[in-house]
């Protein structure tokens, strides 16, 4: 499959849709795919659009604590979305290391707005989407 699949324009087509979840706020924040930077630098302009079209904003993640050359962006819609974000990251995590502790953050299994406390939120069957992504960007 990965050979079939070009890889900026797969990064592009998942943050639209990323950016539609956020932008329609079933998502607190989402992150782009996972990319090496020469990939984000190529993709800069075209992230900028789709984002910013949505009404969303972007948040570069260069990630210096890495030893890897892994980058993404942070889509947001609202400041207060990307200030518990790098209140996270300020604290030493990150998400490619440790992807648990960031699930409430991206919403994973989470309900919010209003009557949100009457809902229990449970994923029925835990996945791990990010293994096809990781696959077909070879990262």
């Amino acid at each position: 499959m990965k050979n079939k699949i070009e890889k900026l324009s797969f990064i592009l087509g998942m943050t639209a849709a990323f950016g539609e979840c956020v932008a329609c706020e079933a998502k607190y924040l989402a992150f782009s795919p996972p990319m090496r930077k020469v990939q984000a630098d190529a993709l800069r302009e075209d992230m900028a659009s789709i984002t910013g079209g949505m009404g969303l904003k972007l948040y570069f993640e260069e990630n210096q604590d890495l030893d890897e050359d892994i980058v993404w962006w942070v889509i947001y819609k609202f400041d207060s979305q990307l200030d518990s974000y790098l209140s996270a990251r300020s604290s030493g995590l990150n998400p490619w290391k440790n992807m648990d502790e960031f699930h409430s953050i991206l919403s994973y299994g989470m309900v919010y707005g209003d009557g949100a406390e009457q809902v229990v939120p449970k994923l029925r069957v835990p996945s791990n989407p990010m293994t096809v992504v990781s696959d077909i960007l070879e990262i």
